[in-house]
């Protein structure tokens, strides 16, 4: 029936070999993709944490307890630098990358500076 159609057993042998050899580049570039889109998702996690833990600060808590807020909503495996100037603080997070991004020494860096809140009032 193949025969009928056109193929005989040599061109089914270079088909099975085309394929055998773009079979594997197609699966990098596939996986790589999906790392990539794993990847936003941690980028935008990162920034919200920094986000979050800035306007924690500048509720008035301490440097302390505003790392340990920025860990429980990332985790431990964080750095955290906290720079504060008289009204001013500048809450910075950086987690280190996954997978590819990871293996290729890429960081997730996101900062936010915000007003600390007068205590007292």
């Amino acid at each position: 029936m193949l025969n009928q159609l056109g193929f005989g057993r040599k061109e089914l042998g270079m088909i099975s070999v085309e394929w055998a050899l773009t079979l594997p580049a197609m699966l990098v570039v596939i996986l790589a993709l999906l790392n990539g889109i794993m990847q936003i998702s941690t980028v935008a996690v990162v920034d919200n944490a920094a986000k979050e833990t800035a306007r924690y600060m500048s509720l008035g808590h301490s440097e302390k307890a505003t790392k340990n807020f920025a860990k429980t909503i990332l985790g431990t495996d964080i750095e955290i630098d906290i720079v504060q100037n008289h009204d001013l603080a500048e809450v910075r997070i950086k987690k280190d990358g996954i997978g590819l991004f990871g293996f290729a020494g890429f960081d997730f860096v996101s900062s936010y500076q915000v007003v600390k809140e007068p205590v007292g009032w």
